[in-house]
């Protein structure tokens, strides 16, 4: 079977090499923090002063939201490459492009030999972003069945979180932003409660100023739904490890019904919009004032 193209604006772990390896040319470093389940390397990434204040941007938890990979490129291209140089920038930047490679592999995969899967979780189908060690909960054997709710044994299970959050500490993160799809909302925490933290309000005044006009809509995330909590997350985890603003950022609409029908039962479709260019657009400029003004009011 003849391999197919992957969507359009949509590079794939090609496309990803490359553009890192450009943006590695402005003074970057590469250093790999882990290995995945299946032993592909955890690569991390900093520009600027060693020990600087820095923002961090992490993307690819859940492996099907490419629409976030790509944000996060765009992001760091604009930041290192395409920056107004009368206009201030972070002073160094810490990057996770792809927090779960064995899932971004697997849906590479997919839409290269045109075969649609769900993929949530990584190799051991844990959703990494339920299983780091703020407020992580074991899952109730009555959901045993229930694939979206799979946060692992205990926290920090897997090799993918564990060197994330190893990483992490100690590090002078002012800013964490994670990217993921789709909503288009800048959430806030505490996810794993209703009750506002330290500091929520002022994150949330921060976000409010930055999506101003955009379209996108700042909230707490553990208030999203009166019923809805997420236990075991980044943006819980990262807020509690770096005593800094850490936001998770859902980009774009999704692309449920815009694909056209032939795309319907490809799970891709629904997590990424089929023009990932104009999605970044918008977003783009948010996510830059947040990361100037280090996500404080």
């Amino acid at each position: 079977m003849a391999e197919r193209p992957l969507p359009p604006g949509y590079g794939g772990s090609d496309a990803l090499d490359r553009r890192l390896a450009a943006l590695l040319g402005r003074g970057g470093t590469r250093e790999t923090i882990g290995s995945s389940r299946e032993g592909r390397p955890i690569q991390a990434y900093r520009w600027g002063v060693v020990d600087a204040p820095a923002v961090l941007v992490i993307s690819l938890l859940h492996p099907m939201e490419w629409i976030g990979l790509e944000t996060h490129l765009a992001l760091l291209e604009n930041l290192l490459l395409d920056a107004d140089p009368a206009t201030p920038s972070p002073p160094a930047i810490l990057s996770i492009p792809v927090a779960n490679p064995d899932g971004f592999a697997r849906v590479e995969t997919s839409l290269r030999n045109g075969r649609p899967r769900w993929v949530r979780g990584n190799a051991a189908r844990v959703d990494i972003n339920r299983n780091f060690s703020v407020g992580h909960r074991a899952r109730p054997s009555l959901l045993s069945w229930w694939p979206l709710y799979r946060p692992g044994p205990s926290a920090l299970s897997e090799p993918e979180t564990a060197a994330i959050a190893a990483w992490i500490r100690g590090k002078p993160v002012q800013l964490s932003l994670s990217l993921h799809s789709f909503g288009r909302q800048v959430f806030m925490p505490p996810a794993r409660a209703w009750r506002p933290l330290p500091g929520t309000a002022s994150m949330a005044a921060a976000a409010l100023t930055a999506t101003a006009e955009s379209g996108y809509r700042p909230g707490q995330l553990g208030r999203w739904s009166p019923f809805f909590r997420a236990h075991g997350t980044e943006i819980d985890f990262l807020h509690e490890a770096t005593r800094a603003p850490a936001f998770l950022v859902e980009i774009s609409r999704g692309g449920f019904g815009r694909w056209g029908a032939q795309r319907l039962l490809q799970p891709f479709c629904l997590f990424n919009p089929p023009r990932p260019d104009r999605e970044i657009a918008r977003i783009l400029p948010v996510l830059r004032r947040l990361a100037i003004t280090d996500g404080r009011d």
